[in-house]
């Protein structure tokens, strides 16, 4: 019977020993947020990944938009200012397309959308191709972030890459992103433009 009670102990203190370190990590996690997931940043500028499926949730909700462009790379370098200035004088645009995506993956950022806001405009682009071809990207690795379930969100900061930007606190782009112009996220045309205007002036 002591043995019993032993053993249990041992598994009990096993089992929470543990447990500060899990909180403090997910407290981290949770303040440095780096796709701004629960909130803007804190302590640093507000920096974005060009990965549009994984951050537009932060976008949605931190943001104040109410109209949105999405679709795949024919809308990415349509400008949601311009849109602001010339397709609507109610309505703040922002551009969240989703390069290479189908209506299915779109669909589930719109849903998100139309759940919890009250969206005045979209432009969403019917693509040819996706309609005529079956499309076959996995959403499994984001799609649970538009589920409204706060709590299992923190699951796309559960690998080494984002838990050793948190422990560092880290500013690197491949941390927290690169673009700090929330209005060029999705934009390669300048991009491709600036290579070309690179490659001939030599």
């Amino acid at each position: 019977m002591p043995n019993d009670k032993n053993a249990k102990r041992f598994i009990l203190i096993t089992l929470l020993y543990p447990l500060p370190f899990v909180i403090m990590i997910f407290g981290l996690i949770y303040i440095y947020d780096p796709l701004q997931i629960f909130h803007k940043p804190y302590f640093r500028k507000a920096t974005f990944f060009t990965d549009m499926r994984k951050q537009a949730l932060g976008i949605i909700k931190n943001y104040e938009f109410d109209s949105y462009i999405i679709g795949t790379s024919m809308l990415e370098n349509t400008d949601s200012k311009e849109a602001t200035n010339k397709l609507s004088i109610d309505g703040k645009w922002i551009n969240i397309s989703l390069s290479g995506s189908g209506f299915d993956e779109r669909a589930i950022v719109m849903d998100y959308i139309f759940k919890n806001q009250n969206p005045k405009h979209i432009i969403y682009s019917l693509d040819g191709y996706y309609i005529v071809n079956n499309h076959n990207n996995s959403s499994l690795d984001w799609d649970f972030l538009y589920n409204n379930n706060l709590y299992d969100d923190i699951k796309i900061y559960m690998n080494w890459k984002f838990i050793s930007c948190a422990v560092r606190f880290s500013n690197q782009e491949k941390c927290v992103g690169k673009i700090d112009d929330i209005y060029q996220i999705t934009n390669w045309y300048k991009k491709i433009k600036q290579y070309l205007v690179d490659l001939i002036t030599g």
